[in-house]
């Protein structure tokens, strides 16, 4: 794992190391608190120092690389082994270290692991149970003591497990949210680079051709100009002052924000068959589309425009419906046909507008189909749930 989540496990595992040099110290400085009858001297001090310098190698390690997730785990077994030890050479089963037996399930708990604070706690509880039953000195020590630690013991690795299985939810969550978040914010980046693209086309194919046609009739008739020859220039200024009114109505178009989905789809449907001569037949569903209405008069658009340029039809249905769960926009025409396999070859020719409607509706969580009705012709369905 990389990211976000795999610097707080790191960050975790350090602050462990640097607590357990901590707990070095402390079990040293009770060495020395510890009266002399209860402490195998040579003994104690052998096995802190070897816990010492694996603490420190430890330490070392984990602070210049992020460690393997197995050593990782690892680790508090040998804080379970070091602890046995100097129980064992510092008094038994009346050792002052006993209330170290307690600390171990509680750090094991903030690594995330259940499986792991399950095993390392019962570990524990077990150890801390064989140090108090094979120490000759616990005879005059009442065993309800022993048993009655015990069961804390066992209490205590079972709300660590469970903490330690709410830790790892949250962070597994938490995981999720800070991918979805890295997707959205490429989606987002990707969604405004494609429409820029789409935006290019549509000023390239149609507004700027015709601006350069225009200059040409402009160069023919520079040298004497007359109110004829002028007469095309004006047309093509006129019908470039009209398509570019289209584009910026297709960008934000006022009737969709102001009267709903069905009047603007009418209204583009109108201006469809004004421009190009191709009736749009309409079965139009009142429909309450909330945030979905840009996304569906996008797409009617996109599709219209299809029409005119690919499908050479004569005839267009426009339909829109649905129920509690899902809105369907289907645009259907009785043209030459559309190959679907075709859309990422015009995706990688800059083509991308019918290609970028597929991309924004099934991010939306919709289908996009591509079909052949009965008797030729192209019919596309849009579902988007609510």
């Amino acid at each position: 794992m990389t990211g976000p989540q795999s610097s707080a496990d790191a960050s975790l595992v350090r602050i462990t190391a640097a607590l357990r040099l901590l707990l070095v110290v402390l079990f040293g400085l009770l060495g020395v608190a510890i009266p002399d009858g209860e402490v195998s001297s040579p003994g104690y001090y052998v096995i802190l120092a070897v816990y010492a310098l694996i603490a420190v190698g430890w330490f070392a390690v984990v602070y210049r690389r992020q460690a393997p997730p197995r050593i990782q785990i690892a680790s508090p077994a040998i804080d379970v082994l070091g602890l046995i030890g100097l129980a064992a050479f510092s008094g038994g089963a009346t050792s002052m270290l006993q209330p170290a037996f307690f600390l171990i399930p509680i750090a094991v708990a903030f690594k995330g692991a259940p499986w792991a604070t399950g095993l390392i706690g019962g570990v524990t509880s077990v150890a801390y149970l064989v140090v108090w039953l094979t120490d000759p000195g616990a005879a005059d020590v009442d065993r309800n003591v022993t048993w009655l630690n015990f069961g804390f013991l066992l209490w205590l690795t079972a709300a660590t497990t469970g903490l330690s299985y709410v830790l790892l939810r949250r962070s597994r969550r938490i995981d999720a949210l800070l991918t979805a978040q890295r997707q959205l914010v490429t989606q987002t980046l990707a969604a405004s680079d494609r429409e820029r693209a789409v935006l290019a086309e549509a000023l390239h194919d149609r507004p700027l051709q015709t601006l350069l046609a225009t200059r040409m009739d402009l160069e023919d008739v520079m040298d004497s100009p007359s109110a004829a020859d002028l007469a095309p220039v004006m047309a093509n200024l006129r019908s470039t002052a009209t398509e570019l009114r289209e584009l910026v109505s297709g960008l934000h178009p006022q009737v969709l924000a102001q009267l709903g989905l069905v009047p603007a789809l009418t209204e583009l449907a109108r201006r469809h068959e004004e421009r190009t001569g191709v009736p749009v037949r309409l079965e139009l569903t009142p429909v309450d589309a909330g945030e979905l209405a840009s996304l569906l008069y996008s797409a009617a658009g996109e599709l219209l425009t299809n029409v005119v340029k690919h499908a050479r039809a004569d005839d267009v249905l426009l339909e829109l419906g649905g129920d509690d769960t899902t809105l369907r926009l289907v645009v259907t025409d009785n043209g030459v046909g559309f190959d679907p396999s075709i859309v990422p070859d015009r995706i990688a020719q800059g083509h991308i507008g019918i290609g970028a409607q597929a991309a924004r509706v099934i991010g939306a969580g919709g289908t996009f189909t591509i079909s052949e009705p009965t008797g030729g012709g192209t019919r596309v369905a849009i579902t988007v749930p609510r």
